[in-house]
């Protein structure tokens, strides 16, 4: 994550893209439990489930895993 500017978050999927990492300016990555914390206030109370390897679940969305849902909600509180 090198930039003139650095970016205010990253987000780091895996070979199959139904896990994700969250980076801050630095390097620094964000704990799964902190992750799911700013989900659930992102959603303001509807339910999201962690597998506690870095996949998201939305049970009123998808049945399988959504990283980039994830991804997207984190947006509105990180930045």
């Amino acid at each position: 994550m090198k930039a003139v500017e650095p970016p205010a978050v990253g987000f780091a999927l895996d070979g199959d893209a139904d896990r994700l990492a969250v980076v801050l300016p630095g390097g620094e990555l964000v704990s799964q439990e902190e992750v799911l914390e700013k989900l659930r206030h992102a959603l303001g109370g509807k339910e999201v489930r962690a597998d506690g390897e870095g996949g998201y679940l939305f049970p009123w969305h998808l049945p399988e895993k959504d990283p980039f849902l994830a991804a997207l909600l984190l947006l509105q509180v990180l930045l």
